[in-house]
């Protein structure tokens, strides 16, 4: 768990671990995408780090195998 939600910034040489919030969204992502060919959506507040939500769930989603 703990390498599949790190983000490694090699601009500022930090690990960015993902919060609660954003590991459930990703995982309800990653599932949608396995389960569906409709669209899927996180709705997060301003300054919640949807950048990187969407980072990281773009990142796992390109590794699955079909």
């Amino acid at each position: 768990m703990i390498a599949k939600y790190i983000v490694r910034n090699q601009t500022h040489k930090i690990l960015m671990v993902l919060r609660p919030y954003q590991f459930y969204a990703v995982e309800k992502l990653v599932k949608q995408v396995q389960n569906n060919t409709e669209n899927a959506y996180i709705w997060h507040t301003m300054g919640s780090c949807k950048t990187l939500t969407s980072f990281k769930a773009s990142q796992i989603i390109m590794d699955l195998p079909k």
